[in-house]
């Protein structure tokens, strides 16, 4: 992927038995914000085409 110019947008566990060190949990934060954004506009979508049957 990062070949290509892409970057991962999946969130990353914490290490066990350790706390999440704080640039994962920025870089989970960035990309929630990014999947709410996304999400809300997609079950916006599905509740629409399920209210008019």
């Amino acid at each position: 992927m990062e070949k290509q110019g892409f970057v991962s947008k999946v969130h990353r566990k914490k290490p066990h038995l350790k706390p999440m060190p704080l640039h994962i949990q920025r870089s989970n934060a960035g990309k929630s914000v990014i999947r709410s954004r996304v999400e809300h506009v997609f079950a916006d979508q599905k509740s629409r085409t399920t209210h008019i049957n």
